[in-house]
């Protein structure tokens, strides 16, 4: 059975950028891409902050996918997640995740032009630790490390997390 995605996007560019990568990478891997109105087994939403509307429509955009769908994976990224986290975490489990972005990030292979690399280490609610790299191509702005563990981890079925080390 094929799963369903609605992504919602405000903001800039970035954003919209971020949300067609993600889009892409879930219908490569099989999920069915429909209209963020529509009934979803999980909802991105890629949220912004540079505003109070801004805010206050991230807010909206996240509570309304929980209502369409309360066994929903919903997923919020972007800078309005960023800046309004409150989530307590153990030291050790800090510095593993640290040290996992850290190697990662050491593997520099696709920072052809700026040569700046960046990991990320994502942690899921079942103790799963999915790493990602930012890639960089010839004409295609750069895919940021967050993304490429977030859309591995969720690829591979998971829907709940708990933090991330960039």
């Amino acid at each position: 059975l094929m799963k369903s995605v609605g992504i919602y996007t405000l903001g800039c560019k970035v954003n919209t950028y971020e949300s067609e990568f993600i889009m892409n990478e879930l219908k490569n891997h099989g999920y069915e891409i429909k209209d963020f109105d529509d009934v979803c087994d999980v909802y991105i939403i890629n949220t912004c902050t540079v505003t109070n509307t801004s805010d206050s429509k991230s807010r909206k955009m996240i509570n309304q996918a929980i209502r369409k769908n309360p066994n929903a994976c919903i997923v919020a990224m972007g800078c309005f997640i960023a800046t309004n986290m409150d989530t307590k975490i153990d030291k050790k489990t800090i510095a593993n995740l640290i040290e996992n972005a850290i190697e990662v990030a050491n593997i520099n292979f696709c920072c052809n032009y700026s040569n700046f690399t960046v990991g990320a280490a994502l942690l899921t609610e079942e103790g799963r630790i999915y790493k990602g790299f930012n890639v960089e191509n010839h004409g295609i702005q750069s895919i940021c490390a967050e993304r490429t563990a977030f859309v591995k981890a969720l690829s591979e079925g998971h829907k709940k997390f708990i933090a991330i080390a960039v």
